[in-house]
């Protein structure tokens, strides 16, 4: 397989990945014209500190399940393997020494991206990668502090109203969650327990 040149980094908790995730990194990859895409579930998330997360190594399976099957798709477990929280920054040092030709793309949805100020090391994001953000409901880009505006690439991607917190409530109330994350992350979801 040779070496990708263009590669797309999408990281989250993915608590758990859903379709709405899907859509917008293939779109994304078809308008930056990516060869891979790498799913990053987190370990530790510092901005979640408070929030009790899913088992990473199931978290980690949903991804890998949701992903199955698309050529452009493929999961890196870097975070969850490391001890220490999360940190994009860090992920991105790595990723760019393992593929010192490529071009990183960092894809951030745009709830995020108002967040960037509080990030380790924001500046440094831009040295690393290309810092594409992911259109979201209820966000706006001017939101965004200025000084990270006008050195963020947009993305004019579908915005898909579903998010992780409703996905694990519909559960809780054993409620459906057919079409909103891949039927084998489903399963999982119901044969784990998971969010119950």
């Amino acid at each position: 397989m040779p070496t990708p040149k263009r590669i797309g980094i999408f990281g989250g908790t993915f608590d758990p990945i859903h379709l709405g995730h899907l859509i917008v990194a293939q779109q994304a990859a078809e308008i930056l014209g990516l060869d891979r895409v790498i799913f990053i579930p987190a370990g530790q998330p510092p901005h979640k500190g408070g929030e009790k997360l899913s088992p990473a190594r199931d978290r980690l399976e949903i991804v890998r399940l949701a992903v199955r099957g698309n050529r452009l798709f493929s999961v890196s477990d870097i975070e969850i393997r490391s001890k220490r929280s999360s940190y994009t920054v860090n992920t991105l040092k790595a990723l760019k020494s393992k593929y010192k030709t490529a071009g990183l793309f960092l894809l951030l949805g745009l709830d995020q991206a108002v967040l960037l100020s509080t990030w380790k090391e924001p500046q440094k994001l831009f040295e690393l990668a290309t810092v594409c953000v992911l259109s979201r409901p209820g966000y706006s880009r001017n939101e965004v502090e200025p000084r990270w505006r006008k050195m963020l690439r947009f993305l004019p991607v579908s915005q898909i109203d579903i998010s992780a917190t409703s996905i694990r409530d519909r559960v809780r109330r054993s409620q459906s969650i057919r079409y909103l994350v891949p039927e084998s992350a489903a399963r999982h979801i119901k044969n784990k327990k998971l969010y119950q």
